[in-house]
């Protein structure tokens, strides 16, 4: 189950614009890419006190936001079209 639901990126943290259906492949390769940077410690999400949860979502909510203005193909080829 994706840590970062699509109603908890619209409404609580307020992001760039992403169509609900593309939601979950952003979602999912934030959560990879924050799960990597954390060394593996944002795996075990349930277990984590609140604030680092939030601390978490946060973070994964600002890479699908990143994913949602540059787009996806960024975190692949690092190409960000010139910008």
């Amino acid at each position: 189950m994706a840590i970062v639901t699509y109603s908890y990126y619209t409404e609580t943290y307020m992001g760039e614009t992403v169509a609900e259906n593309d939601f979950p492949q952003m979602e999912a390769k934030a959560e990879r890419l924050v799960k990597q940077i954390t060394h593996g410690r944002a795996a075990n999400f349930a277990a984590l006190p609140a604030f680092q949860q939030e601390a978490i979502q946060e973070a994964i909510c600002a890479q699908v936001e990143y994913y949602a203005i540059m787009g996806t193909d960024v975190s692949v080829n690092g190409d960000a079209g010139g910008n």
